[in-house]
């Protein structure tokens, strides 16, 4: 069993794809392996785990999409971290998801 640290950190994953049939394939230039799948996950810096997984780009709504005024990034975060809501624990962003809009 793993028991998350104080501190969980969002971050941005890529999952290199040379084939095809792979869903939800994506092109991100800024990357070091421009092709595949990216994912936003949720790490613990004590375990060194990743303890959620969100897929970007999937076209089916998911939780706090569709609320009124939120931003998908927002959306995102509040579903990766939802389990630990009320926890304690801090949730950081890596500057790397910071952009300006």
């Amino acid at each position: 069993m793993i028991i998350p640290g104080k501190h969980l950190v969002v971050n941005e994953s890529m999952n290199q794809w040379l084939d095809t049939g792979m869903p939800n394939l994506k092109k991100v230039l800024r990357k070091p392996h421009p092709i595949g799948q990216e994912f936003k996950t949720l790490a613990d810096n004590h375990c060194y785990c990743i303890l959620r997984i969100d897929t970007v780009s999937d076209p089916c709504p998911k939780e706090y999409d569709k609320d009124s005024g939120m931003k998908k990034l927002t959306a995102t975060v509040k579903r990766l971290v939802k389990p630990w809501f009320g926890s304690g624990r801090t949730s950081l962003l890596t500057l790397g998801l910071v952009r300006p809009t």
